[in-house]
């Protein structure tokens, strides 16, 4: 199994150096082929030199991440600039390779120029990075789901290894549109980033349920399951009997008038 890796890494990196020069290589015509000094291009991987268990960077990812991931890998066979150098292209595909291919030879001396050329050539290429402040420009949409906006912002929180905690809480807090949970968090606030997450989270799946009301709504909303009075057309309206009683007062003061009418018509009898 190990001669197996042994023979692939060989091939591999015979490959790469007669694609830059088809014909015998030797020290002087490999220097002017290659972009290594000559003192890196005599060295040779040892025999047991195992290729690195990593994914062939093809210049669309961090290259950063990358670089770190090689250099974990190197440092734990204790490899100096010397080993390093010829094993990172090893590593390359794609555009990636084509970009260590069009380097000048014999300009890179030692694994950090490596390094330094390859992340400016591929760190704008890959993704943007923005600094921690830049999440205090998310803002939740007028018609943006919480969840989405959850989401997002999360997605963009990796991006930035540097951010710290607090600051992804306040410029989260911040973007939540007003509303309902805007208000919830407010008068309770939460004691940490990943609770706020969750509370934002249970709020957004309470969102997205469907109620037991006939419009499917959340019934503590108002209009739902709780009508006003005047809106409903079968409620009809009670009579007003105070009103009637006091409209027909005059009409019970004349006749409570009428016998003294009655009497003051009358004589006194004669004996």
């Amino acid at each position: 199994m190990q001669d197996e890796m042994d023979r692939k890494v060989e091939l591999r990196l015979t490959a790469l150096e007669r694609e830059r020069d088809p014909g015998p290589l030797n020290p002087v015509t490999t220097t002017d082929t290659l972009p290594f000094t000559k003192d890196i291009l005599e060295f040779k991987l040892p025999k047991d030199f195992k290729q690195p268990r990593m994914r062939l960077y093809d210049g669309t990812t961090d290259p950063v991440d990358f670089l770190n991931d090689f250099g974990y890998w190197m440092n734990v066979k204790d490899a100096g600039d010397a080993m390093k150098c010829p094993a990172f292209p090893l590593l390359l595909e794609g555009s990636a390779k084509d970009w260590f291919k069009s380097l000048k030879p014999n300009s890179i001396s030692s694994f950090d120029l490596l390094k330094q050329s390859f992340v400016n050539q591929f760190l704008l290429a890959s993704k943007k990075r923005y600094p921690p402040n830049y999440l205090i420009s998310i803002r939740q949409g007028p018609k943006e789901k919480l969840q989405d906006y959850i989401n997002y912002f999360n997605r963009e929180v990796i991006n930035i290894p540097s951010c710290s905690k607090d600051m992804a809480y306040t410029a989260l807090l911040a973007g939540f549109r007003r509303g309902p949970f805007l208000f919830h968090v407010n008068k309770f606030p939460p004691k940490s980033y990943e609770d706020l997450v969750s509370e934002a989270y249970h709020h957004a799946i309470a969102e997205e349920m469907k109620y037991d009301t006939p419009e499917g709504k959340d019934p503590s909303q108002p209009g739902v399951g709780d009508k006003r009075r005047e809106d409903r057309k079968d409620v009809l309206e009670k009579p007003d009997y105070k009103k009637e009683r006091f409209e027909n007062l005059d009409e019970v003061r004349e006749d409570r008038d009428r016998p003294q009418n009655l009497f003051r018509q009358l004589h006194p009898l004669e004996y």
